[in-house]
């Protein structure tokens, strides 16, 4: 794709405003409501906290870079392509910007980030620092080398720190990267000198880099920089729940990490770089959630910390931006409200980012002296707050005396109704499914009459180290015991219809929903997969699998078992080997591009339910790779799961 640059001076329907309406739909919203895709992404506030910049939709269709200066609230547009999206972007400090550039649906991700790019606010200087064929100095860069977010340094010059994956020695992703920084303005690349082939790394606040994390083998190393060398403080195993995680280095030079509890449980502590051990007592603890927080800091102190527990929540350890969250709570009661203050200045301006269960993201600018809160875009201008569901998080018991935390999304106003339960199954599987918020497919289904459950089955992260070891090697096993657990708590405890149970899933969550069909047809009377799994066995197949060669090797076999010795085990585990078992109805739905779940996975379950499954339903989407990312493939998807699920479980 050669990516051409597009400016253009028009600036109509920039930021959407996000008035409501009072009445309630007498139909059912049209699925383009829910899919669209959102005009505005990836808001954020300059160092001195006088503009924002943000990734908006212009009159081409195309996502571009527009600068906000909050002083008189006027949007200027810095840079645009014809042919490509601006993706994520980053201040580099208040004149220049750094920001990747997205093209739709590849053989892998649902966006494909090519090169990096960089730009002052005024759309002069611009630069392809990193291009999916080029060069940088002497070094190489893959289309996927980017800007490491987590390290931002100091925000004062042009420099910017890049991630260059590792060769690796067979076919597959690499798993480790290797740091180096360029200069935006002249594409000088200097080497780090930092350890090779990373897990992570972290820089103090004025960019120099002081901690890394190195695998070797099943272990991971904990290195610190000690005046002018790299000194091994800690060792750990990569799967195990016992590793220290480096967050966070503070103004003062405060080293924060996540660490084990007693019960391996993630919390949070700062650890003395030179010893390597951890402060006698925990800075913060929250019972049946991992902390791995992000830090909120200017300058001089750290002012607080975020973190997700069931909703992301901010604790402030700075008195006056305790009073700025409550002010703003008030004025936005109900809702996640996360304030971004201004790195250094005297700005009086904060970034607010808002969001709800019934609330897609909008951002606003909230002025501290004046209290007063303006407007900046509402990512889903077309949603009415009043005309979503509700989402609730609960704790549930599984059979074996396991507690799963569940979402559980319901119709507006069914109350008194027995509802059909779509038991909604995430990807991964060994990250944490959902936080409370606005989610699309959750609304959608909640609008058609359909009582969302959405587990956080065993196996899945962000709940302790015991909750993820539960579903170790428990593919097809426990993990699918859960689904039906809680599916058998919708009914009992949810006003749920036993005799109209369905399973919807993605990647593993596919690869689960069939399995659904294959062992418990008596509770799941249908199944929804997209891009989903259908042989485990081909995770270890360099040939079909986009699974790191040391994490196929070491991660996979404890995961989920070993391929040889747990042959047998895997294939009862495996919808291909077990096809004779599916006879419910199923939708089959691929993207022809996914790299990560090739198209042999579907093609081998469509061929051996031949001959004996009367009710299969596929669809191939040419354009798309693990997932859907066009509006108009998701719109089409989600018609046929509508039409899919009123003829399997008809709401009433």
């Amino acid at each position: 794709m050669g990516l051409k640059r597009f400016f253009c001076c028009a600036l109509v329907g920039l930021l959407p405003a996000g008035g409501v309406f009072s009445q309630t739909p007498a139909s059912p919203l049209p699925p383009e409501t829910f899919f669209a895709d959102w005009p505005v992404r990836d808001v954020k506030l300059s160092p001195s906290g006088r503009s924002v910049a943000m990734s908006v939709r212009g009159p081409n269709g195309r996502k571009r870079l527009v600068v906000v200066d909050l002083a008189t609230m006027e949007p200027r547009p810095a840079f645009g392509f014809s042919d490509g999206d601006v993706g994520w972007l980053q201040w580099l400090n208040d004149e220049r910007l750094v920001f990747g550039a997205e093209v739709h649906a590849d053989w892998y991700n649902r966006r494909f980030t090519t090169g990096l790019h960089a730009v002052n606010r005024d759309g002069s200087g611009y630069r392809q620092l990193l291009g999916s064929s080029s060069d940088v100095g002497r070094i190489h860069f893959p289309a996927g080398a980017t800007l490491h977010l987590g390290s931002q340094g100091a925000q004062r010059d042009n420099w910017i720190y890049v991630a260059e994956p590792d060769p690796v020695p067979r076919w597959g992703p690499a798993s480790t990267v290797s740091i180096s920084r360029v200069n935006t303005d002249t594409s000088e690349v200097q080497r780090l000198d930092a350890p090779r082939g990373l897990l992570d790394f972290l820089v103090d606040t004025e960019g120099r880099p002081q901690a890394a994390l190195k695998p070797d083998g099943s272990r991971s190393r904990l290195f610190v920089r000690d005046a002018d060398r790299w000194r091994q403080v800690g060792e750990f195993d990569r799967f195990d729940g016992t590793s220290i995680k480096p967050l966070f280095i503070g103004p003062d030079g405060s080293f924060y990490v996540s660490a084990p509890d007693a019960r391996r449980t993630q919390v949070l502590h700062t650890l003395d770089p030179r010893s390597g051990k951890l402060s006698d007592k925990p800075l913060l603890a929250v019972a049946g959630f991992d902390l791995e927080p992000s830090f909120i800091a200017n300058d001089d102190k750290v002012l607080g910390i975020r973190f997700p527990v069931d909703a992301e929540v901010t604790q402030w350890w700075d008195e006056g931006m305790k009073a700025v969250q409550a002010a703003v709570d008030q004025r936005l009661p109900g809702a996640v409200n996360r304030i971004t203050p201004p790195r250094r200045g005297d700005s009086p301006w904060v970034l607010v980012t808002n969001w709800s269960d019934q609330q897609p993201t909008r951002w606003f600018a909230w002025h501290r002296t004046e209290r007063r809160l303006a407007l900046l875009a509402n990512g889903a201008p077309q949603i009415k707050p009043e005309q979503m569901a509700q989402t609730d998080f609960v704790r549930i018991k599984a059979r074996d005396g396991l507690e799963l935390p569940v979402y559980v999304t319901r119709p507006p106003g069914s109350e008194g109704r027995r509802l059909p339960v779509v038991v909604w199954v995430h990807g991964g599987p060994w990250v944490r499914g959902a936080y409370w918020g606005w989610r699309a497919e959750w609304q959608f289904l909640a609008s058609r009459g359909y009582l969302v459950v959405a587990p956080e089955f065993r196996g899945s992260t962000g709940f302790g180290h015991a909750h993820f070891a539960a579903g170790l090697r428990e593919w097809g096993g426990r993990m699918q015991d859960d689904l039906v657990d809680s599916a058998h708590w919708a009914v009992a405890s949810a006003g749920g219809d036993s005799a109209r149970v369905c399973s919807v899933g993605e990647s593993y969550g596919g690869y689960a929903a069939i399995m659904t069909l294959v062992r418990d047809a008596e509770v799941f009377k249908c199944a929804v997969s997209l891009v989903g799994v259908t042989d485990p066995l081909l995770l270890f197949d360099e040939k079909w699998s986009f699974v790191p060669a040391d994490f196929r090797e070491m991660g996979l076999p404890r995961l989920i078992g070993d391929p040889e010795k747990d042959a047998e085990r895997l294939k009862s585990a495996s919808p291909v080997h077990q096809a004779r078992h599916i006879t419910a109805p199923l939708l089959l739905a691929w993207g022809a591009q996914d790299g990560r779940v090739p198209t042999v996975h579907a093609e081998r379950l469509v061929s051996a339910l031949k001959g004996h499954h009367k009710t299969l339903e596929t669809v191939r989407y040419e354009d798309e790779g693990h997932g859907l990312d066009k509006p108009a493939n998701r719109v089409d998807f989600w018609t046929r799961v509508e039409k899919f699920l009123a003829r399997s479980i008809p709401p009433r």
